[in-house]
């Protein structure tokens, strides 16, 4: 029981509340210019994939409709 006891006792709740910002290390803190351009290049990431498979869709299309033969 005693075994059960130290293990309970290493395993006291702890206090994960973010820390006041004066309180945090100048090191942990998120800098806002730094999130926003995290978020821009996200931003900016997504129109440029959005851009690049528009642009091959288009390109199969014409592709397709360039081997339909008039002819027939």
């Amino acid at each position: 029981m005693k075994a059960v006891e130290a293990i309970l006792a290493e395993l006291e709740p702890v206090d994960h509340a973010p820390e006041e910002p004066e309180q945090q290390h100048e090191s942990q803190r998120v800098q806002p210019n730094e999130e926003e351009g995290r978020m821009r290049w996200l931003t900016g990431a997504a129109i440029g994939v959005t851009a690049v498979v528009a642009i091959a869709g288009t390109v199969i299309a014409f592709i397709e409709l360039d081997s339909i033969d008039p002819d027939e």
